[in-house]
Formats: structure tokens, sequence, C-alpha cells
């Protein structure tokens, strides 16, 4: 696999291919590439593939990372039907995302630390199957009222609304009563 420092020097690597063979590979690893917009994988990956640029898992139906330096909108590729935990974590110029009614999971953290992310738009109709990590958008309000400078109590109180927003907008996709208004 390539090692967790492998590319800790190297700040200008902005497009990388993965030969298919390459039997594991960390996000921490590829995060240390700060001008990374693409990411290829040779055709027949045993444990890995692309799509759009992102490496995926080697079925090309998982989202598991995103390159640091995609921005502003986005929409998840046709064939995905999950985004891995962390996929898009910390894509700081990422400011929407659109993502259609075939994916059935998004992982927990898959849009940690997303400051810039103003929307979210499910599309193509009603998807009872869906799964969205409790988490998964969570952080990014406690990163974005960081960012304003709240104190500790205010990025609490930001994030804790937005992981109640987050599971309440689960449980209305899975026509679900939320939790919080059961008795």
């Amino acid at each position: 696999g390539i090692e967790e420092g492998a590319f800790t020097s190297v700040s200008t690597l902005d497009r990388i291919k993965l030969p298919a063979r390459l039997p594991s590979v960390s996000a921490s690893t590829l995060n240390k590439c700060s001008k990374l917009a693409v990411i290829d994988v040779e055709v027949g990956g045993l444990n890995y593939g692309s799509v759009d640029g992102m490496l995926t898992n080697a079925e090309m139906d998982t989202i598991l990372y995103c390159p640091a330096m995609r921005r502003g909108q986005l929409t998840i590729p046709v064939g995905i039907t999950a985004i891995g935990n962390g996929a898009f974590a910390t894509r700081t110029e990422l400011t929407g995302v659109e993502i259609s009614n075939k994916v059935v999971s998004i992982g927990e953290n898959a849009f940690l630390g997303c400051e810039s992310l103003m929307s979210v738009t499910f599309v193509g109709g009603r998807n009872e199957d869906l799964v969205i990590g409790t988490f998964a958008f969570a952080i990014s309000g406690i990163r974005l009222a960081s960012a304003k400078r709240f104190d500790w109590f205010g990025a609490y109180v930001v994030g804790f609304v937005t992981a109640i927003g987050g599971g309440t907008m689960r449980d209305v996709l899975l026509d679900v009563t939320p939790v919080w208004m059961t008795d």
C-alpha cells in the first residue's frame, strides 16, 4: 500500500493515477496533497476504482474519498449508491451537493468540516432505503461556528441543532416520525 507519510512534502501534486493492484491507501495519506484535484485508478482495480476523479471501491458504487481541490457544486455521479465515512470531510470549497435517489447510504462524518457547504439536494424522488449517518452534517455546523468565532457553548449549540436537523431530515425522508416528536 501507500504508506502514511508518502506525500508529506508534496504540496503541488494535483493529479494521481493509482495502480490497479494497490492493496491500500488511507484518506490521511491523500489529505497531505492539498492541491489534489483528480484521482484516477487503472482499469480493473482490485480494491479501488475512480469515478469523476474521486476514489471509489472496486465496484465503483461507493465514494471513499473526494480530492481536496473539489470546489463549488458537485453532482454525485450516476452509479454511486453510497457515500463512505468521511468521503467529503474538510472539502472547504464545496458549496453544494446534489444526491440522486440511487444513493442509499451516507456514512458518518461524510461532510465533516465542509464549511462552505450551503445546500444538499436530494433529487429523483423518494428513497425509502436511504440511511444517513447521524453526524454526517453535524460537524460542519460546529466548524462554521468556530470560523465565526463562537465560544465553545455557541459552537456546541450550533452542532447540536445541526445534528438534530440531520436526524430529523433522515427520519422525514424515511417517512418516520422524528424521535424528538414522539411521547
